[in-house]
């Protein structure tokens, strides 16, 4: 519910940075059209919009860094919000907390950040079936310990471990 104000503002950002280049671009062809109206033709035109579109993906790349921003906090979020429910003995809300949290952490690029989130997220889903007595599941564990050993937080890797050799005795 929260994410989709998220994207909007992030659509509205969007929206406003083009409109804001295309007003730029509009009133420099604008002058440009002034300047060349005698001799110059159509090619020189061409060239100077061509290079004035050059510019468009930078606004691009600044979204895709606070879209990533905001998705790794939803996933916070939606960790936290797990946490709490498990707490209250909400098993079920709690792993559809954690799989919300999942969501977001898979439409993330790769980084440690990123990993370090889902191995802890992974970890927890395998720790709360194995606290509430359902079945756990393996891939869960699996999962966690890959992510758990490409990070450098040692914390989660212990916690991988852990729960690792927990598994195998």
């Amino acid at each position: 519910m929260v994410i989709r104000k998220r994207f909007s503002l992030l659509d509205f950002f969007a929206t406003t940075i083009c409109s804001d280049k295309q007003a730029e671009n509009k009133q420099r062809t604008k002058r440009k059209k002034e300047k060349k109206r005698g001799n110059k033709g159509k090619k020189e035109l061409e060239c100077f919009e061509q290079q004035n579109t050059s510019n468009l993906p930078i606004p691009l790349a600044i979204l895709k860094l606070m879209l990533k921003d905001e998705l790794i906090l939803q996933a916070t979020d939606n960790i936290n919000e797990a946490k709490a429910l498990a707490q209250q003995g909400d098993v079920h809300g709690s792993m559809s907390a954690y799989e919300e949290a999942l969501k977001d952490l898979h439409a993330v690029q790769p980084s440690n950040e990123r990993d370090v989130l889902l191995a802890q997220v992974y970890l927890a889903r395998y720790e709360n079936a194995e606290k509430f007595k359902l079945s756990p599941d393996i891939s869960d564990l699996r999962y966690g310990y890959s992510y758990a050993k490409t990070t450098k937080n040692v914390k989660v890797r212990g916690l991988a471990e852990a729960l690792w050799q927990s598994y195998e005795e």
